[in-house]
């Protein structure tokens, strides 16, 4: 069990009643992400679990540190680093300053994150980046995802996520990208996300989602591309897409609607 590993960590560290309360929280809850996420084998970890501090510890990013000038965590970013595991739910202790949580996986398929979204994503109420693309993480998303009001991007793309895409998605009015293709989402495409005024690109692409297109979509006045290719979707193509001024990119392929495109779509 990944938190009782990162304790046993922290109480060997002679620094530990130094440390703010906030830095013990940071470091404890860091440890436990390397500890649930096979953090010996990542490709690069230099640093982590160093009696350093953890604002020093490896990030993939070249050019964002990790924290900010007050020594808070605002960065998360280990993508293309070989993480496996799971993402441990001790993530929601960082709501007080992470903004970015990038843990892609790139092409490489040797390692894998698996298990579930923890629903304590949604106490991540900073967050503005969250992207979990090409892993193989299961189980529903969580419906606390609505919570994040300022994210502008999220990317699960290439998981095996089931059940419905939640219709809280549709109050992250900040959302810029959403990427949900190749999961194997069921259900609907919400009619909620209708209110995703600032929306440029929607892919929903490769899940197994039913019934007819909401004729909410035609109410996202900046998308620029709408992908929903290869799903189930049956009936008419709703004549409001034709209000979508700037849409450049639509891909309803291989689906069962009705085969003629709306006059409205030019």
């Amino acid at each position: 069990n990944p938190s009782p590993q990162a304790i046993s960590w922290m109480l060997l560290d002679p620094s530990l009643d130094s440390y703010s309360d906030q830095q013990k929280v940071q470091r404890f809850t860091m440890a436990t992400f390397f500890y649930s996420t096979n953090g010996e084998n990542w490709i690069e970890n230099e640093g982590w679990l160093s009696g350093e501090n953890e604002c020093l510890w490896y990030t993939a990013s070249e050019f964002r540190p990790p924290c900010d000038s007050s020594g808070n965590l605002v960065n998360l970013e280990l993508d293309k680093n070989g993480l496996a595991g799971s993402l441990p739910a001790e993530l929601g202790l960082l709501s007080s300053s992470l903004t970015r949580l990038e843990l892609s996986n790139g092409e490489d398929e040797s390692s894998e994150m698996t298990g579930s979204i923890p629903s304590e994503i949604g106490l991540l109420t900073l967050l503005e980046y969250m992207s979990l693309y090409n892993h193989r993480i299961t189980g529903s998303i969580p419906f606390q995802i609505g919570q994040l009001s300022l994210l502008t991007v999220v990317d699960l793309e290439g998981n095996v996520l089931s059940g419905s895409l939640p219709s809280t998605m549709g109050q992250l009015e900040k959302l810029n990208n959403l990427y949900m293709a190749y999961n194997r989402l069921t259900g609907q495409v919400p009619s909620e996300l209708g209110n995703l005024q600032l929306l440029f690109n929607l892919d929903l692409s490769g899940n197994q989602l039913v019934a007819t297109l909401p004729t909410e979509l035609g109410n996202i006045s900046f998308l620029q591309s709408l992908l929903l290719g290869i799903n189930r979707l049956t009936g008419e193509i709703p004549t409001e897409l034709g209000q979508l001024q700037l849409l450049v990119n639509l891909d309803l392929y291989g689906n069962q609607l009705s085969s003629t495109l709306p006059t409205e779509l030019g």
